[in-house]
Protein backbone atom coordinates (compact mmCIF):
# COMPACT_ATOMS: atom_id res chain seq x y z
CA UNK A 1 0.00 0.00 0.00
CA UNK A 2 1.00 3.64 -0.39
CA UNK A 3 2.64 4.88 2.84
CA UNK A 4 0.44 7.37 4.73
CA UNK A 5 3.27 9.87 5.07
CA UNK A 6 3.80 9.95 1.29
CA UNK A 7 0.05 10.31 0.79
CA UNK A 8 -0.11 13.32 3.10
CA UNK A 9 2.85 14.91 1.35
CA UNK A 10 1.14 14.64 -2.02
CA UNK A 11 -2.07 16.11 -0.62
CA UNK A 12 -0.12 19.08 0.78
CA UNK A 13 1.56 19.53 -2.62
CA UNK A 14 -1.80 19.63 -4.38
CA UNK A 15 -3.10 22.22 -1.92
CA UNK A 16 -0.02 24.40 -2.34
CA UNK A 17 -0.34 24.35 -6.11
CA UNK A 18 -3.91 25.65 -5.91
CA UNK A 19 -2.78 28.71 -3.95
CA UNK A 20 -1.60 31.97 -5.60
CA UNK A 21 1.92 31.60 -6.92
CA UNK A 22 3.09 35.18 -6.25
CA UNK A 23 2.58 37.60 -3.34
CA UNK A 24 0.43 40.66 -4.05
CA UNK A 25 2.89 43.58 -3.97
CA UNK A 26 1.89 47.12 -4.96
CA UNK A 27 3.16 48.06 -8.41
CA UNK A 28 3.37 50.86 -10.97
CA UNK A 29 3.08 50.70 -14.74
CA UNK A 30 4.24 52.72 -17.72
CA UNK A 31 2.28 53.10 -20.93
CA UNK A 32 3.47 50.67 -23.61
CA UNK A 33 3.52 52.27 -27.05
CA UNK A 34 0.35 54.31 -27.38
CA UNK A 35 -2.58 53.13 -25.25
CA UNK A 36 -5.76 53.04 -27.33
CA UNK A 37 -8.94 55.11 -27.15
CA UNK A 38 -11.54 52.31 -27.38
CA UNK A 39 -12.47 49.32 -25.23
CA UNK A 40 -10.84 46.91 -27.67
CA UNK A 41 -7.57 48.86 -27.91
CA UNK A 42 -7.18 49.90 -24.25
CA UNK A 43 -3.99 48.86 -22.51
CA UNK A 44 -4.75 46.11 -19.99
CA UNK A 45 -2.90 46.64 -16.71
CA UNK A 46 -2.52 43.11 -15.36
CA UNK A 47 -1.07 42.33 -11.96
CA UNK A 48 -1.60 40.69 -8.59
CA UNK A 49 -1.48 43.64 -6.19
CA UNK A 50 -2.54 47.27 -5.65
CA UNK A 51 -1.99 49.52 -8.66
CA UNK A 52 -0.32 52.70 -7.42
CA UNK A 53 0.71 54.79 -10.45
CA UNK A 54 0.37 54.93 -14.23
CA UNK A 55 2.88 56.95 -16.26
CA UNK A 56 2.72 57.87 -19.92
CA UNK A 57 2.64 60.62 -22.52
CA UNK A 58 -0.06 62.24 -24.63
CA UNK A 59 0.19 63.98 -27.98
CA UNK A 60 -2.32 66.59 -29.09
CA UNK A 61 -5.84 65.31 -29.79
CA UNK A 62 -5.06 61.99 -28.16
CA UNK A 63 -6.35 59.98 -25.17
CA UNK A 64 -4.93 57.02 -23.27
CA UNK A 65 -7.36 54.36 -22.05
CA UNK A 66 -6.41 51.72 -19.48
CA UNK A 67 -8.27 48.66 -18.26
CA UNK A 68 -7.96 48.34 -14.48
CA UNK A 69 -9.59 46.42 -11.65
CA UNK A 70 -11.34 48.39 -8.91
CA UNK A 71 -11.51 46.61 -5.58
CA UNK A 72 -14.95 47.96 -4.70
CA UNK A 73 -15.96 50.94 -2.55
CA UNK A 74 -13.97 54.14 -3.07
CA UNK A 75 -11.62 54.91 -5.96
CA UNK A 76 -9.53 57.94 -6.81
CA UNK A 77 -7.07 59.01 -9.49
CA UNK A 78 -5.16 62.28 -9.79
CA UNK A 79 -2.52 63.95 -11.94
CA UNK A 80 -1.51 66.16 -9.01
CA UNK A 81 0.79 67.44 -7.69
CA UNK A 82 3.07 67.28 -10.73
CA UNK A 83 0.74 67.74 -13.68
CA UNK A 84 2.57 69.22 -16.66
CA UNK A 85 -0.41 70.21 -18.79
CA UNK A 86 -4.19 70.72 -18.77
CA UNK A 87 -5.51 67.20 -18.17
CA UNK A 88 -8.88 65.46 -17.96
CA UNK A 89 -9.75 62.11 -16.34
CA UNK A 90 -12.65 59.78 -17.15
CA UNK A 91 -13.87 56.54 -15.59
CA UNK A 92 -16.02 53.95 -17.39
CA UNK A 93 -17.53 50.65 -16.28
CA UNK A 94 -16.81 47.28 -17.89
CA UNK A 95 -19.30 48.01 -20.69
CA UNK A 96 -17.81 51.42 -21.45
CA UNK A 97 -20.57 53.45 -19.83
CA UNK A 98 -19.51 56.67 -18.14
CA UNK A 99 -19.17 56.69 -14.35
CA UNK A 100 -17.49 59.96 -13.41
CA UNK A 101 -15.09 62.54 -14.88
CA UNK A 102 -13.05 65.56 -13.84
CA UNK A 103 -11.30 68.36 -15.71
CA UNK A 104 -9.84 70.77 -13.14
CA UNK A 105 -9.44 69.77 -9.50
CA UNK A 106 -9.93 73.38 -8.41
CA UNK A 107 -9.84 76.93 -9.70
CA UNK A 108 -6.14 77.07 -8.81
CA UNK A 109 -5.02 74.21 -11.06
CA UNK A 110 -5.54 72.57 -14.44
CA UNK A 111 -4.63 69.19 -12.94
CA UNK A 112 -7.37 66.58 -12.53
CA UNK A 113 -8.65 64.55 -9.59
CA UNK A 114 -11.31 61.93 -10.04
CA UNK A 115 -13.24 60.54 -7.06
CA UNK A 116 -15.82 57.75 -7.10
CA UNK A 117 -17.58 56.15 -4.12
CA UNK A 118 -19.68 53.06 -3.63
CA UNK A 119 -18.34 51.25 -6.70
CA UNK A 120 -18.86 47.55 -7.26
CA UNK A 121 -15.75 45.40 -7.53
CA UNK A 122 -14.77 44.59 -11.10
CA UNK A 123 -13.26 45.72 -14.40
CA UNK A 124 -13.24 49.44 -15.23
CA UNK A 125 -11.59 51.72 -17.80
CA UNK A 126 -9.63 54.83 -16.85
CA UNK A 127 -8.83 57.47 -19.46
CA UNK A 128 -6.69 60.59 -19.53
CA UNK A 129 -6.75 63.27 -22.22
CA UNK A 130 -5.87 66.91 -22.80
CA UNK A 131 -8.47 69.62 -22.27
CA UNK A 132 -11.59 69.33 -24.45
CA UNK A 133 -10.64 66.03 -26.09
CA UNK A 134 -13.63 64.16 -24.73
CA UNK A 135 -15.17 60.66 -24.82
CA UNK A 136 -17.96 60.10 -27.34
CA UNK A 137 -20.78 57.62 -27.91
CA UNK A 138 -23.40 57.00 -30.57
CA UNK A 139 -25.44 59.67 -28.78
CA UNK A 140 -22.72 62.30 -28.67
CA UNK A 141 -20.37 63.32 -25.87
CA UNK A 142 -20.73 61.14 -22.79
CA UNK A 143 -20.02 63.85 -20.19
CA UNK A 144 -21.14 67.50 -20.00
CA UNK A 145 -18.54 70.18 -20.66
CA UNK A 146 -17.99 71.40 -17.09
CA UNK A 147 -14.55 72.74 -16.20
CA UNK A 148 -14.60 71.87 -12.49
CA UNK A 149 -16.22 69.39 -10.17
CA UNK A 150 -17.01 65.71 -10.56
CA UNK A 151 -18.97 65.24 -13.80
CA UNK A 152 -21.59 62.51 -14.17
CA UNK A 153 -22.57 61.13 -17.60
CA UNK A 154 -25.33 62.69 -19.66
CA UNK A 155 -25.93 59.49 -21.64
CA UNK A 156 -25.88 55.80 -20.78
CA UNK A 157 -24.45 54.89 -24.19
CA UNK A 158 -21.01 53.21 -24.07
CA UNK A 159 -17.73 54.67 -25.22
CA UNK A 160 -17.00 54.56 -28.96
CA UNK A 161 -13.97 56.87 -29.04
CA UNK A 162 -12.84 60.44 -28.34
CA UNK A 163 -13.34 63.72 -30.15
CA UNK A 164 -12.38 67.37 -29.87
CA UNK A 165 -15.18 69.71 -28.75
CA UNK A 166 -13.51 72.77 -30.31
CA UNK A 167 -11.26 73.52 -33.25
CA UNK A 168 -8.30 73.97 -30.90
CA UNK A 169 -5.79 71.19 -30.39
CA UNK A 170 -5.82 69.57 -26.95
CA UNK A 171 -2.86 69.88 -24.61
CA UNK A 172 -0.07 67.31 -24.61
CA UNK A 173 2.75 66.18 -22.34
CA UNK A 174 3.95 63.59 -19.87
CA UNK A 175 1.79 62.48 -16.95
CA UNK A 176 1.75 60.33 -13.84
CA UNK A 177 -1.55 59.19 -12.37
CA UNK A 178 -1.67 58.31 -8.67
CA UNK A 179 -4.42 55.82 -7.84
CA UNK A 180 -6.10 54.39 -4.77
CA UNK A 181 -8.63 51.58 -4.61
CA UNK A 182 -7.37 49.90 -7.80
CA UNK A 183 -5.51 46.70 -8.56
CA UNK A 184 -4.06 44.94 -11.56
CA UNK A 185 -6.50 43.09 -13.79
CA UNK A 186 -6.50 39.46 -12.58
CA UNK A 187 -4.92 36.95 -14.94
CA UNK A 188 -6.19 33.35 -14.76
CA UNK A 189 -3.36 31.46 -13.12
CA UNK A 190 -2.24 27.86 -13.44
CA UNK A 191 -2.69 27.19 -9.71
CA UNK A 192 -6.04 25.30 -9.73
CA UNK A 193 -5.13 23.39 -12.87
CA UNK A 194 -1.79 22.33 -11.43
CA UNK A 195 -3.53 21.35 -8.24
CA UNK A 196 -5.93 19.13 -10.13
CA UNK A 197 -3.03 17.59 -12.03
CA UNK A 198 -1.27 16.88 -8.75
CA UNK A 199 -4.38 15.29 -7.30
CA UNK A 200 -4.84 13.31 -10.51
CA UNK A 201 -1.26 12.15 -10.24
CA UNK A 202 -1.96 11.14 -6.66
CA UNK A 203 -4.83 8.95 -7.81
CA UNK A 204 -2.61 7.34 -10.43
CA UNK A 205 0.12 6.61 -7.89
CA UNK A 206 -2.39 5.06 -5.52
CA UNK A 207 -3.61 2.77 -8.28
CA UNK A 208 -0.03 1.91 -9.24
CA UNK A 209 0.80 0.80 -5.70
CA UNK A 210 -2.43 -1.18 -5.46
CA UNK A 211 -1.62 -3.04 -8.67
CA UNK A 212 1.91 -3.71 -7.44
CA UNK A 213 0.61 -5.01 -4.11
CA UNK A 214 -1.80 -7.39 -5.87
CA UNK A 215 0.95 -8.71 -8.12
CA UNK A 216 3.13 -9.43 -5.12
CA UNK A 217 0.32 -11.45 -3.52
CA UNK A 218 0.14 -13.85 -6.47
Amino acid sequence: MLPHVFLRQLLVLGTMLTAPLLPAYAFSVTEVGDAGETLTTAQVLSGTGPLETISGALSSNNADLFQIFIDGGNFSATTLPNNAFNTQLFLFDALGRGVVANDDSSIQTTGSTLNAIGLSSGIYYLAISGFDYDPTSVNGFIFPNNARGQRTPQTNSPLTGFGQRTTLESDSGFYTLTLSGASGVPVPGPGPALGLLALGGLGGLKQLYRNRARSQQH
